[in-house]
């Protein structure tokens, strides 16, 4: 018995404008307003092509039959396959304009700078702004804050500086926090003491310690003389007294980050942490000055993600390691950001708040702590009237319009493009490179990792 084509009353229709990618014979297929894909080999490709709204599946399949030569019953049961896929995929889908889309975010999160002072003198420190700001935030100040934050799902708080262990109160409103939400502190780590990791250590609390390269030479180059044996040591301390795999290793990239990346994951794995961030560095506070002796070269760029994505692909999960270049995403959902500007404030030393830690120059701030709540601050006409331009870039942005992964970079960091450019209506300075590491996610990393959670939502299609 003949199988009956999938959808052979249906018209299957593939949205017009979207977007394609070839390489070695294997063709991505981009749909033009949603983060959807599909890679397809040269035939799968054909019937995609004939999905145009007017033709059934039978249609579809009698098309082929005729286009290749081949009978009729033969390709029936490959294009019904294929059109399975395709709609698994998403790639029949369109976005639903019946209805206007609703701007302002729910305030989820905060990077809170409770101190604008610091112990080093970081040659890429992109916080150096908030030295020249008061402290002025006091323990109940901070608590009030984690208080508002415990009342939504999922609420969070990051703690930083400046150095945030120069606090003296920094173990009470860690303490405070972790039991209400989850907590984070950024520390340099050479401040641990045995009584601070006494008073730290147990408390569920994420450590994210800078760790600029895997020994001091690397280090110390922009951190400081003796800073890598004092973060090394602060690490240990934090460990005995409890912290364990809860420390983790932040990593700014710069110089030439690709020299010692195996070098830094076996550090992390002696050391047991719970895993390795990789930071981008930004054209912001000490690191403007330094930037272009510190910025790697576009080939060391090229060379780490090798490594990056070999590692996420042979490793089998022994450490995590995440982060690096802003947009450098595939599971992005619908109609919305992967950028978290609202839904993850920056409020200053002096309780100013802003849509997000890259855009806090002066022009951006939304009010104060004193003024009103980070809920109110997320509603305010200023956010909203920020979240529209910055949800739109995608196609008011001149080089983005036409690039097929638009939908998944959405123009790369606002707040990168801002620095970079000196507007948010531009791509930032990562964007030829990222086309390039789109490639290579979707066309070989993707393939290996797509029995993973989250990456499994589009299809490869061979037929």
């Amino acid at each position: 018995m003949r199988e009956q084509i999938s959808g052979s009353v249906e018209r299957p229709k593939i949205p017009d404008g979207f977007f394609e990618v070839s390489r070695d014979g294997q063709f991505l297929l981009l749909h033009p307003r949603l983060p959807r894909f599909a890679i397809l080999n040269e035939t799968a490709r054909f019937i995609a092509s004939l999905c145009d709204g007017r033709r059934t599946g039978s249609d579809i399949a009698k098309a082929v039959s005729s286009h290749y030569g081949v009978e009729l019953e033969r390709v029936e049961a490959d294009v019904s396959s294929t059109l399975r896929q395709l709609r698994s995929a998403g790639m029949f889908s369109d976005r639903d304009t019946s209805h206007e889309r609703s701007y302002g975010r729910v305030n989820k999160r905060v990077h809170l700078t409770i101190t604008g002072h610091c112990n080093l003198r970081c040659k890429h420190c992109g916080a150096v702004s908030s030295l020249h700001k008061r402290d002025g935030l006091s323990t109940s100040d901070v608590k009030g804050i984690v208080d508002q934050l415990s009342t939504v799902p999922d609420g969070s708080i990051a703690i930083t500086g400046g150095e945030p262990l120069l606090r003296r109160d920094i173990v009470e409103i860690a303490r405070y926090s972790a039991e209400r939400i989850k907590t984070i502190i950024s520390t340099n780590a050479t401040l641990v003491t045995e009584e601070l990791a006494r008073g730290l250590g147990a408390l569920p609390v994420i450590f994210q310690v800078s760790l600029d390269g895997a020994s001091a030479r690397v280090h110390d180059a922009v951190r400081g003389a003796g800073a890598f044996e004092k973060a090394l040591a602060g690490i240990r301390l934090l460990q005995a007294h409890g912290a364990g795999a809860k420390v983790e290793v932040c990593r700014t990239l710069v110089g030439q980050p690709d020299d010692d990346f195996d070098a830094l994951l076996e550090l992390g794995e002696r050391l047991g942490l719970g895993g390795i961030r990789f930071l981008f560095l930004a054209r912001l506070g000490r690191a403007e000055d330094n930037f272009d002796a510190l910025n790697p070269t576009l080939d060391s760029y090229r060379r780490f993600y090798r490594r990056f994505f070999d590692f996420l692909t042979d490793s089998d999960g022994r450490l995590p390691i995440g982060g690096g270049m802003p947009g450098l995403y595939i599971d992005v959902p619908d109609d919305e950001m992967w950028c978290h500007v609202g839904e993850m404030f920056e409020v200053d030393p002096e309780g100013k708040i802003y849509p997000c830690s890259m855009l806090n120059q002066p022009e951006f701030e939304l009010g104060s702590i004193w003024d009103m709540t980070l809920q109110q601050a997320a509603e305010s006409d200023k956010f909203i009237n920020l979240h529209k331009v910055l949800a739109g870039r995608m196609e008011t942005v001149e080089a983005c319009r036409k690039c097929p992964f638009k939908n998944y970079c959405q123009g790369g960091c606002p707040g990168m493009a801002l620095v970079d450019n000196g507007t948010l209506l531009a791509t930032d300075a990562e964007c030829e490179l990222r086309k390039e590491l789109f490639e290579e996610l979707f066309f070989e990393i993707f393939p290996k990792l797509k029995s993973k959670q989250g990456l499994s939502s589009s299809e490869e299609i061979q037929i």
